[in-house]
């Protein structure tokens, strides 16, 4: 009888084992070259992202700065008039000017930003391509303060200045006029600080996804 524990049973078992070293090798191989393939795939999927968010995130910072800018002047217009004696401000009512102030008043207010990039990240899969949970976290509330920019320009431009309704005739209180105007202000104003500081969180997320994309 043979002898199973022989020295060519001892050099089967020694095959088995080096194959199936081979096989598992061949596997981890394979496996790893896949991991590293969906990594570099991630990682080119994740730079179009982050660019298309920054190009977004530059546009939107001149938009921001722009309409900062035209609030600015249109408040200086309304002071002006706020300051007049009630003669003066008739008069300025029925003149050229009077069309300027009422196209100040009369003003729509609210935010123009692009979003596209923003929500088509953050509302879908591709979210899970940005590693920098800051960046993320950035993002996310940047998203809550355009929804709240968004409601009170909405709140600010529909804030009506009743003696301009009826196509820009003088009122038949001035007083209730500048209380009036005084009112657009103050909503102008608290409108205006808050875009600022949009204006400097969309600065610094700029900031972070051009380092990011370099």
């Amino acid at each position: 009888m043979a002898d199973d524990h022989g020295p060519s049973n001892g050099i089967r078992w020694s095959r088995f084992i080096l194959e199936s070293l081979v096989i598992i090798a061949s596997i981890l191989l394979a496996l790893g070259a896949e991991a590293l393939w969906q990594e570099r795939v991630d990682r080119s999927e994740e730079q179009e992202v982050l660019t298309a968010l920054h190009e977004e995130f530059v546009e939107n910072e001149a938009a921001l700065i722009a309409q900062s800018d035209s609030i600015g002047e249109a408040i200086q217009v309304v002071e002006s008039a706020v300051a007049m004696s009630a003669p003066d401000l008739a008069a300025r009512l029925e003149s050229d000017e009077g069309m300027t102030l009422s196209v100040a008043i009369r003003r729509p207010w609210t935010a123009e930003f692009r979003v596209g990039a923003l929500q088509s990240t953050l509302g879908t899969q591709r979210v899970s391509l940005i590693r920098d949970h800051q960046l993320l976290s950035d993002l996310a509330q940047y998203q809550a303060v355009q929804n709240e920019l968004a409601e009170i320009g909405d709140l600010v431009t529909t804030l009506t200045v009743e003696a301009f309704v009826a196509s820009n005739q003088v009122p038949e209180s001035h007083e209730r006029l500048v209380a009036l105007l005084k009112a657009k202000l103050g909503y102008w104003d608290a409108y205006r600080r808050y875009l600022g500081r949009l204006i400097a969180q969309t600065r610094s997320i700029a900031a972070q996804l051009e380092a990011e994309t370099n």
